[in-house]
């Protein structure tokens, strides 16, 4: 038990932030534009790489497969997400970087999808088909998406 207490430490420890990641959250914060995440992690894991990035207190919500009760690329996940932050989803903005996981279920629930190419990689014959509203290819290109 130890050791798996000391690797999941050190995971959490190496998590870094992509380059810009702080300071658009605080910008969109500051806009007054709500903000949450979708993720496959533990509720746990979920929020002690958030508080290790320092960005937990940019956002408003966080669904897990704990508290949603499903996983990504469940649709109802992103449509939970947008009940919790009392949004329509068509008036929000979906970033991810896996076009399976993220960018197709954000889509299906109605969302503007936003992918982040500077993340996760998938073979093509994986994607195929699935084409998002935008592409940044680092995270402060959302901004000028959002008008901000």
């Amino acid at each position: 038990m130890h050791a798996v207490k000391v690797y999941t430490s050190a995971k959490i420890n190496a998590i870094k932030a992509y380059p810009g990641v702080p300071e658009t959250l605080l910008k969109i914060h500051m806009a007054g534009l709500k903000i949450g995440a979708v993720t496959n992690a533990s509720q746990k894991h979920a929020t002690e790489r958030l508080i290790h990035i320092q960005a937990d207190d940019f956002f408003d919500c966080l669904v897990t497969p704990d508290n949603a009760g499903m996983k990504k690329p469940d649709p109802a996940m992103f449509l939970h997400a947008a009940s919790l932050l009392k949004i329509q989803p068509h008036q929000i903005c979906a970033v991810g970087d896996n076009l399976v996981n993220d960018i197709r279920p954000a889509k299906e629930a109605g969302m503007c999808t936003i992918h982040a190419e500077y993340g996760n990689r998938l073979p093509p014959e994986y994607s195929e088909g699935i084409v998002p509203d935008f592409s940044i290819s680092s995270f402060p290109g959302i901004l000028q998406i959002l008008g901000l």
